[in-house]
């Protein structure tokens, strides 16, 4: 997907970027997980509905109750606040850059998806 935005980005006006939501993370040492203590965090915040903290196993065992990291049941809708607006400011950042970049050097010849003979 990230070679298809700079491919799509350079024959375009418009500007795409594709990352995963972990690659916007710019707060402590986070860099993603599996329903562990980052993404129950942000879940937590964003859709607090889907988050019940209670059903965390209080050890990990060896029986998996449902996909979850051992360091979950640390997990606070605080450090998800945290963890969006870094989010935020790091998407708001790359939006700028990427108008910038439109501004600076706008796309070169149109592709056209049509084959002509």
């Amino acid at each position: 997907m990230k070679q298809v935005c700079s491919l799509y980005s350079c024959r375009r006006p418009l500007r795409a970027v594709a990352l995963a939501d972990w690659e916007a993370i710019h707060y402590k040492d986070y860099h993603g997980d599996h329903a562990g203590l980052c993404e129950t965090s942000q879940l937590w915040v964003l859709l607090p509905e889907m988050v019940d903290i209670s059903r965390i196993p209080d050890t990990a065992s060896k029986e998996v109750v449902f996909a979850s990291t051992s360091d979950a049941r640390h997990s606070s809708r605080i450090e998800g606040e945290a963890i969006v607006a870094s989010q935020v400011a790091f998407l708001e950042r790359q939006a700028g850059h990427l108008l910038a970049a439109a501004e600076i050097q706008p796309p070169s010849e149109r592709i056209s998806w049509v084959q002509t003979e």
